[in-house]
């Protein structure tokens, strides 16, 4: 499984005042690779072999302000 996870961040600072803020942008899973995970062993499993049953993950992006 390959997954790449990126976070951006940059600090403003107020120049009328001796304030700052951060902003910050995370992303997870950023090219959107999918995970097939184990698919079912169980032979008597209607799900059996069958990858496309699995989520996989999905790509995410988080904004943050502090």
């Amino acid at each position: 499984m390959n997954n790449v996870d990126v976070a951006l961040k940059k600090v403003v600072r107020l120049p009328w005042e001796k304030h700052m803020f951060d902003l910050r942008f995370d992303f997870y899973n950023l090219t959107n690779t999918r995970d097939n995970g184990i698919s079912q062993a169980n032979g008597n499993n209607a799900g059996f072999a069958n990858e496309g049953l699995t989520d996989g993950g999905r790509r995410r992006i988080q904004f943050g302000l502090r």
